[in-house]
């Protein structure tokens, strides 16, 4: 799902993508992790997060293109 997000994560002006765009990423990811682990509807999306060892979408977006930033300088 975030294939290539070091370079589409992040427009021309060096500015993140659109929020809507990263909230439509989270929805899925949230319901495939709850899929994965069989949770409930209601719970909360930090510790489904928590608990599989995924870091919050947008910040695996920024670390990945922070990352790819360093590896180019």
């Amino acid at each position: 799902m975030t294939y290539g997000s070091q370079l589409w994560a992040i427009d021309a002006d060096g500015e993140r993508i659109n929020q809507s765009v990263i909230q439509c990423l989270e929805i899925v990811q949230n319901t495939c992790l709850r899929r994965i682990i069989g949770a409930y509807t209601r719970t909360p999306v930090a510790a489904i997060q928590r608990e599989v060892a995924v870091p919050p979408l947008d910040l695996f977006l920024q670390l990945q293109a922070t990352q790819r930033a360093e590896d180019s300088a």
